[in-house]
């Protein structure tokens, strides 16, 4: 973290739920200088440690033209604003070039780059492109998209969204189970109506201690000033949840994830904090790669 004079920049933390606390919380370990900005009554704002963005603009952590006038209002010199969510992150990618950008800093990646790893669908087409190994996804537009799905040749299918923040907002869920194409047209007919792109994509088979977790670290000169591993023991709810119980593992036994990790991120020139998402295919071994988020997670 920077530090202006003797002492250390702030953070500004931009989020809410448990995700803006397990930041906040990360922050004050590493003794540095915080503020929240998240919606009243959030579960962050009952932390010890919760004290509210600084200045007379309110700003309830959302991006937009609320957030910019919040900042320019800011009594701060300087600030590291850190995102908790994918649209706030991918918010964040343009601060730099604004004319904010140079009192509020923000560790991001391209647009571009942010784009790609956040919708599902292009993110699945660039992974088929690349050769790194992902579950057989397919991108559902039309009813006639469904006819071309192989269903019979594939294990378990569900439904995912395009955009997981939006759908796990309205929804309550990350995805939904078809066991037919019938099922699956009626599932997203009535997604499509509200307004949801969706895709259809074969599950991984396995418990949820086959899925694994790499997080790390990735600067603007391509360098990566941290790796680590994890594998997830124990997960809420049971099939699309998060992780409630990890622990960490070996980088040696991910070392064909990383390699494939690392030549995704290299390819989109990223830069960031990162987790990666795979689960270990008990079929042939591959570690498949699910998603790439590219901000704080919970």
């Amino acid at each position: 973290m920077a530090r202006c004079g003797d002492e250390r920049v702030p953070a500004i933390v931009m989020g809410r739920g448990p995700t803006a606390l397990g930041i906040l919380r990360s922050l004050q370990l590493a003794g540095i200088p915080a503020y929240v900005a998240c919606p009243p009554g959030d579960i962050v704002t009952h932390s010890r440690w919760y004290r509210p963005a600084p200045g007379n603009v309110p700003w309830d952590g959302q991006p937009g033209e609320q957030a910019l006038a919040a900042l320019r209002a800011m009594p701060l010199d300087r600030a590291v604003i850190i995102p908790g969510a994918d649209d706030a992150a991918l918010w964040l990618a343009d601060l730099p070039s604004s004319d904010l950008g140079h009192r509020f800093l923000a560790s991001t990646s391209s647009r571009d780059a942010q784009e790609l790893l956040q919708d599902k669908a292009v993110f699945a087409g660039y992974l088929a492109a690349a050769h790194i190994p992902h579950p057989r996804t397919y991108r559902i537009a039309c009813r006639e998209d469904i006819d071309a799905i192989p269903f019979a040749s594939m294990d378990r299918v569900f439904v995912k969204p395009v955009n997981s923040q939006r759908f796990s907002d309205v929804t309550g869920v990350k995805g939904l189970w078809v066991d037919r194409p019938e099922a699956l047209r009626e599932t997203w007919a009535r997604l499509h109506a509200q307004g949801f792109s969706v895709m259809a994509q074969e599950y991984v088979p396995g418990p949820a201690s086959e899925h694994f977790f790499v997080d790390g670290f990735r600067d603007r000169n391509g360098a990566y000033a941290g790796l680590f591993a994890r594998r997830r023991l124990r997960m809420s709810p049971p099939d699309f949840g998060n992780s409630s119980c990890c622990h960490s593992v070996p980088l040696a036994i991910l070392s064909e994830a990383v390699r494939h990790l690392r030549r995704l991120l290299d390819g989109l020139d990223y830069r960031g904090i990162f987790s990666a998402e795979f689960k270990r295919d008990p079929r042939d071994g591959v570690y498949r790669i699910i998603e790439v988020n590219t901000r704080a997670w919970t």
